[in-house]
C-alpha cells in the first residue's frame, strides 16, 4: 500500500513538473502578432453594410450597423451637447476576410471626451495568437501633425495580450508604427 501511494505521489509530482516546464516554454505574443490582431479590429468597420437602427435628435445621434451575417456590430452614440461619443464594437464568431480560419469574439468600447479617446474591453481570438487582447483605459489624444494630418498620441492605460502587458505608448508607437 505504501509503495502504491509513493508511486502515485511521484507520478503526480512528475506531471506537475512537466506542466511547469511546458508553461515556462510558452512565449509572449510577438509584435507582428499583436499588430495583426489589432488590424483585424481596426479594419472590421469596412464590413459594415447593414443599418440596424438610427436615431437623431437636436443633441443626440445614434446609429447601429452590422456586417451582412451579424457577426460584427457597431453602435455609435454622439452627444453633441457635452461633446462626448461612445462606439461599441461587438464581435460574435467574426471571421476577418483576410483570415477565414481566425474568429473573434468580444466587445470593445471606445469613449471620447473632447480630443481624448479611451478603449476598454476584451477580444478573444481563435486560430491565432494572441488568444486575448484586452484594452484597459488605453487612451489616445487626437491632434494634428506638423503637416496638418490627424494624429493620435498615447496618453495612459495598458494593453494586455495574453500575459504580455504593454503601456499604450509601447503598443501604439512601437508595435503599431
Amino acid at each position: 500500500m505504501k509503495i502504491q501511494s509513493r508511486l502515485t505521489r511521484a507520478a503526480l509530482a512528475a506531471a506537475a513538473l512537466s506542466l511547469l516546464a511546458l508553461a515556462s516554454c510558452a512565449k509572449d505574443v510577438g509584435d507582428r502578432e499583436l499588430a495583426q490582431a489589432y488590424s483585424f479590429y481596426l479594419n472590421a468597420p469596412t464590413t459594415l453594410t447593414k443599418v440596424l437602427a438610427t436615431s437623431n435628435t437636436e443633441n443626440f445621434v445614434a446609429e447601429s450597423l452590422s456586417n451582412p451575417d451579424g457577426s460584427y456590430t457597431r453602435k455609435t452614440e454622439i452627444n453633441q451637447a457635452d461633446k462626448t461619443s461612445k462606439i461599441t464594437a461587438t464581435f460574435r464568431d467574426y471571421h476577418p476576410a483576410s483570415a477565414k480560419t481566425v474568429s473573434i469574439d468580444g466587445e470593445v468600447v471606445m469613449t471620447s471626451l473632447g480630443a481624448v479617446f479611451s478603449l476598454n474591453g476584451s477580444l478573444t481570438y481563435k486560430g491565432m495568437l494572441p488568444k486575448t487582447l484586452t484594452f484597459k483605459n488605453a487612451s489616445l489624444r487626437q491632434g494634428k501633425s506638423d503637416d496638418g494630418q490627424v494624429s493620435f498620441s498615447p496618453v495612459k492605460g495598458t494593453v494586455v495580450a495574453d500575459r504580455r502587458v504593454l503601456t499604450v505608448d509601447e503598443f501604439f508607437t512601437e508595435i503599431l508604427k
